[in-house]
């Protein structure tokens, strides 16, 4: 556990917007030791627009009250060759989000405008 006298630690959160970022998107929002003040988002499982538009998409499902900024980096591994994971994480990177629907058939999770 982390000295909390001088504040919660800020941070900054790598990812490619996959699934286990989501998880650790939502962790870190609400973990009361950190400050989450950016998101960078890179090429990994899926294309970096797509991942990009997965961790806006999870920022508007969590609602924090002080959103983190978020920054598109790597379009591309540095070394090894792109590898899609659309079998792992489905080929929006969460599991197929649009899937998901409340009792009135209307989306759960509803895209972004």
């Amino acid at each position: 556990m982390s000295d909390m006298s001088n504040g919660p630690i800020p941070i900054i959160l790598d990812t490619d917007g996959g699934v286990d970022d989501a998880m650790a998107i939502i962790m870190a929002l609400n973990a009361p030791q950190l400050d989450l003040k950016a998101i960078t988002v890179v090429a990994g499982n899926i294309e970096v627009e797509q991942a990009a538009y997965n961790v806006l998409r999870v920022l508007s499902i969590a609602q924090p009250n002080s959103p983190p900024l978020v920054a598109k980096g790597c379009e591309r591994p540095l070394v090894r060759p792109p590898f899609n994971a659309a079998g792992i994480h489905g080929a929006d990177g969460l599991g197929e989000l649009h899937r998901f629907k409340d009792a009135g058939d209307t989306a759960r999770y509803p895209h972004l405008p």
